[in-house]
C-alpha cells in the first residue's frame, strides 16, 4: 500500500528497503522530507532528532520495540516568524 501511494516518488526506492527475509523498511524521516521538500520547505529548515524509537523505547512508543500494546508518538511542527 505504502509503495502504491508514493510509487511516483522520485526516491521511492531508496523510502522502501527489502531485506533478504522478505520483510521490507520505510525510511520514514526520508520520506517525510522529500514530502515537506515538495510543498516548499527549504532543507535547511527541516530538522531530524536522530533519535531511534526503538534504542529509546523507555522514553519513547516503539510499535517495532512493544507492536501490539504500544502507544503513540506525535511531531511537532513549528513556523518561525
Amino acid at each position: 500500500m505504502f509503495y502504491e501511494k508514493f510509487k511516483n516518488t522520485v526516491e521511492i526506492d531508496e523510502v522502501i528497503q527489502k531485506n533478504g527475509n522478505n520483510k521490507y523498511y520505510i525510511d520514514t524521516v526520508l520520506i517525510n522530507k522529500i514530502l515537506l521538500n515538495g510543498e516548499g520547505l527549504k532543507e535547511k529548515n527541516i530538522i531530524d532528532s536522530d533519535i531511534c524509537t526503538k534504542c529509546n523505547s523507555d522514553k519513547l512508543h516503539s510499535y517495532r520495540q512493544d507492536k501490539e500494546v504500544s502507544g503513540r508518538n506525535t511531531g511537532l511542527i513549528m513556523l518561525k516568524p
